[in-house]
């Protein structure tokens, strides 16, 4: 009798025992699994967050881009920027010439630009494509110098129209026997441009000879005889090939303007030069504008 008791007893110890080992078992894998669905939730947040931060890294750097007009020289292409933080991490973004990798050689060129972000251990890159708005008609007559030296004329030197040295049609403008600086090839914009407004301007120069700082100079006087002189633009071109200038001028006056011109001439020296494409207009309110539909997700590294 004592020995069946003994043999109950030692059964139900075991069938204790059995029980604590599987309730034991049933807890750590309920905790490991809650474990891994807090993990699993915390890697979901991360990733929203991430996603949500690529892109308003788009919508950061675009503020950027559109608040610097020498964009294309700032930044350099395919190169991200340092990280900044932002929420639960940080960001960065880059611009990308899917052409030629050269972001500042065509200012007509669309560009693509990219956002990433981190949060722990969560990365998302999103990339929008870019392009100039559509430029505004130029302001100047006879800008591409095909009808000879019309609408021009030469501002303490000689002007005259010239084939076989120009950048783009059949001919190109020569400005010669220059006095001093301050000579060059100009136009009048009297009644053309208004007072406060910014204008971008353009031209392409080849030196006859030697090398110079060749810039745009704008000049603007009112009934009063008072002025004022705008320059900007200044560019180092040789002889060798033609060289793109470009500036951003707003022009202001007190009164009522009654002579207007603008001007290519040198910041030194009175060496001959050609010019031709030469552009004046309103500048754009921003400088890219994104595509519709090019949002898209790209492969991380």
């Amino acid at each position: 009798m004592r020995a069946r008791r003994r043999c109950r007893r030692g059964g139900m110890y075991v069938a204790v025992l059995m029980t604590a080992m599987i309730v034991a078992v049933i807890g750590i894998s309920a905790l490991t699994i809650t474990r891994i669905e807090l993990r699993s939730a915390e890697g979901a947040k991360d990733t929203i967050e991430a996603r949500f931060y690529a892109q308003s890294a788009l919508e950061i750097s675009s503020y950027l881009i559109n608040k610097d007009r020498n964009w294309r020289t700032t930044y350099s292409n395919d190169s991200w920027v340092a990280e900044q933080p932002i929420g639960n991490g940080t960001y960065t973004w880059k611009l990308v010439d899917e052409r030629d990798a050269d972001l500042a050689n065509d200012p007509n060129r669309p560009v693509r630009l990219y956002g990433k972000a981190t949060v722990h251990e969560a990365l998302r890159i999103y990339s929008v494509l870019l392009e100039p708005p559509t430029p505004k008609p130029n302001l100047l007559s006879n800008g591409g110098m095909e009808s000879g030296t019309t609408g021009w004329y030469g501002y303490f030197c000689d002007i005259g129209s010239v084939t076989g040295e120009q950048h783009s049609g059949t001919a190109a403008l020569e400005a010669k026997n220059r006095v001093d600086y301050y000579a060059g090839s100009a136009q009048t914009i009297t009644g053309t441009i208004e007072n406060g407004r910014t204008y971008e301007l353009q031209a392409w120069v080849k030196m006859w000879s030697g090398a110079s700082i060749v810039r745009f100079v704008m000049y603007v006087e009112n009934t009063f005889s008072q002025y004022w002189w705008f320059i900007d633009g200044e560019t180092l071109v040789g002889n060798t090939e033609w060289t793109r200038i470009t500036a951003t001028m707003t022009p202001t006056w007190s009164g009522t303007l009654s002579e207007a011109f603008v001007k290519v001439s040198t910041e030194s020296g009175t060496g001959e030069f050609y010019v031709d494409d030469v552009v004046l207009r309103v500048a754009p309110e921003v400088n890219l504008v994104v595509v519709g539909g090019s949002l898209r997700r790209e492969v991380l590294p």
